[in-house]
């Protein structure tokens, strides 16, 4: 899990996929000039927080689904997620609790 890991984003993400493990981010800073290789699905530059997320989303695609769930807080608030180990994946270490659970009641306590 990482929160607001500025350029560290990505490589955790990239780590975790590597790993078959759970993973959740909190980005924050988008950084479009230190990562022109980002794009969009329609091609263009990643600029925005938004842009950013759902890239990270994409780029688990696979066994690895990921999902964006709002966490009860104010600011920058959107974590990218996944659910549960890949398929087949051997963890380094087993979690305490499902992460996208975790992060789905935060989100419904909030909307409460």
């Amino acid at each position: 899990a990482a929160m607001h890991p500025d350029e560290a984003t990505e490589p955790a993400v990239d780590a975790a996929l590597a790993l078959g493990v759970p993973f959740a981010v909190v980005p924050c800073c988008v950084f479009p000039g230190l990562f022109p290789h980002r794009r969009t699905e329609s091609g263009g530059q990643v600029r925005t927080h938004k842009e950013l997320c759902r890239y990270l989303q994409r780029k688990a695609g696979g066994e690895q689904e990921a999902s964006l769930t709002y966490l009860p807080f104010d600011g920058r608030n959107l974590a990218v997620h996944t659910a549960a180990p890949a398929a087949g994946a051997q963890a380094l270490a087993a979690p305490s609790a499902d992460v996208g659970t975790h992060l789905r009641a935060l989100a419904e306590a909030r909307h409460q």
